[in-house]
């Protein structure tokens, strides 16, 4: 990951290559979450979407309920 992909204080957010590195997925994953609506906000700077590292953890907290949930309608 590029030092610009990284989040800094002046500008707390990902850059769509630097969020899925963070989070071990692949682009075509996370688009994949947009299309199903489930995927993190974001907004656009200039052509490019950023996503907030506060919608990355928003995002996370959300897998986790999820898959809490499917755990528990599975009877784990």
């Amino acid at each position: 990951m590029s030092m610009s992909e990284l989040p800094t204080r002046a500008d707390a957010s990902f850059t769509v290559d630097g969020f899925c590195q963070a989070e071990n997925i692949s682009r075509g994953k996370l688009y994949e979450f947009w299309r199903k609506g489930c995927g993190p906000r974001f907004y656009w700077n200039g052509a490019h979407r950023r996503i907030t590292q506060q919608a990355r953890l928003d995002w996370q907290r959300q897998r986790e309920a999820a898959a809490t949930s499917l755990a528990i309608a599975d009877g784990k």
